[in-house]
């Protein structure tokens, strides 16, 4: 990752220098020229003027004027610089011409008639940059041209061009290593973090990022420390849901065979109590293998459902008539809050075992009642069972139906004998299209909520 992102940024540093300095060499060369042709042109006015003024000496020879004309104009001639002296006709560009153009140019390349009316012209002609203008004298029209090379700006801003593309790599290059270094770190670190956790050492944690932080490492961070505090729950759980099935097996195994090698034996002095002992403890097993083999198939998504419509109140009191010997024996008032008949579209046995459920975890806590409470809001029936308990810690309510788990600060006390049973009710509801939510307060008691969505007749 450090050398891509070296590699990124050297390239792109390349390309903006390239395209940059092919830009700024085009635009010296443009800003030169405009200027030198600039130039050549208000010199060349300022001479015209000049000269229009100037007096040309007598020659003692006695020489004609136009002679010491032409010998005047040759005696000026310096590098760059030519005088012409335009008789007869200028302004339809024939007649006599006194002198010669700058080296480099022809008559040919100078506009006659232009210059006759009194513009200044200036032109390009290979790497020659001229520019001339004239003035009316008595021995004709008086042209002054002037000329200059354009300087190779290509090669000089080209060297330090390169001198300073030089420097901005080697700058772009120490700059990107450091970057790289300081990036790829992090990236290193979750690697290095999540192969230790699967390796199997789930306490494994990145160095948390500062709370305001919101980039992609720092999401990337929280993300493997979620993972890794999610899987480190998880093996906690698993280990509880071995021992308390281990607990629930044996417990009931040791009394059938403690009272069936009794009976064996003819030592069990009341066979009938002994046999139901064993009755008890049988059921008790087979409930802990049903919830078991429920589980299974929900996560196999092997659960089938045999959705009918059904009257909920009926289901309901069904479902809690066989709580009422326990609720009998355990001192427990039964209250009843039932609304108006509801149809719904569900499966009624499993409607029914997740009423059961719900009552056998409220009977477990209840102190002295439990209240059923049914109805429906429009969109969807409810059945909530509430009881009188000690309630739930809000640190543990976001968890209870969550498989096997157990509650922080009262872990004696479990959603049901495997810690299954709510975990139960959350994947049965879900699989009928409706929510189940626990709320609760300490000291008053814990309600649970099953919304289940209404059929479209009747919402």
């Amino acid at each position: 990752m450090n050398r891509r992102i070296t590699i990124a940024i050297i390239g792109v540093v390349i390309a903006t220098l390239l395209i940059s300095g092919i830009g700024t060499v085009l635009l010296s060369r443009v800003g030169e020229r405009k200027r030198t042709i600039d130039g050549l042109e208000d010199q060349a006015e300022a001479l015209a003027e000049l000269l229009q003024v100037a007096t040309i000496p007598n020659d003692p020879d006695g020489l004609p004027a136009q002679e010491r004309f032409t010998r005047f104009a040759q005696s000026i001639r310096l590098q760059g610089i030519g005088l012409l002296i335009y008789l007869d006709q200028p302004q339809a560009g024939s007649g006599q011409v006194l002198g010669e153009p700058p080296q480099g140019l022809t008559l040919d390349d100078l506009d006659i008639p232009a210059l006759s009316a009194g513009l200044t012209i200036s032109g390009e002609k290979g790497t020659l940059l001229y520019a001339a203008s004239a003035a009316p004298r008595d021995e004709g029209l008086l042209i002054v041209a002037l000329t200059a090379s354009q300087e190779p700006i290509v090669g000089r801003t080209l060297r330090w061009l390169l001198l300073a593309s030089g420097a901005t790599i080697i700058i772009a290059v120490l700059i990107s290593l450091r970057l790289g270094r300081r990036l790829a770190e992090p990236v290193r670190d979750a690697t290095e973090a999540t192969r230790r956790i699967a390796a199997g050492d789930l306490s494994t944690r990145l160095p948390g990022p500062e709370e305001a932080s919101e980039d992609e490492l720092a999401v990337l961070a929280r993300s493997i420390n979620a993972m890794a505090e999610s899987l480190e729950r998880s093996r906690g759980l698993e280990r509880q849901f071995l021992m308390s099935v281990s607990h629930d097996l044996r417990t009931p195994l040791t009394s059938i065979r403690g009272y069936a090698e009794a009976l064996a034996d003819g030592t069990a002095e009341d066979a009938t109590s002994a046999a139901n002992v064993i009755l008890s403890e049988s059921g008790r097993l087979e409930r802990l293998v049903s919830d078991l083999l429920d589980l299974a198939k929900l996560d196999a998504h092997r659960f089938g459902l045999t959705p009918r419509s059904a009257e909920l109140n009926e289901i309901v009191q069904t479902a809690l008539a066989g709580f009422l010997p326990e609720l009998e024996e355990a001192d427990i008032e039964l209250e009843w809050d039932l609304g108006p008949p509801t149809i719904v579209e569900v499966d009624p046995d499993r409607l029914s075992q997740v009423v059961s459920n719900l009552a056998e975890n409220a009977l477990k806590f209840a102190r002295g009642a439990i209240r059923v409470t049914t109805g429906s809001d429009g969109a969807a029936a409810r059945i909530a069972i509430t009881d009188d308990g000690p309630g739930i810690s809000p640190d543990d309510l976001p968890h209870v139906f969550e498989r096997l788990y157990v509650a922080r600060h009262d872990p004696a006390r479990k959603e049901s004998g495997s810690g299954l049973g709510l975990a139960i009710v959350n994947e049965l509801v879900k699989a009928m299209g409706g929510s189940v939510t626990a709320e609760s307060t300490v000291g008053l008691g814990t309600s649970m909520s099953v919304r289940l969505p209404l059929p479209e007749q009747q919402a």
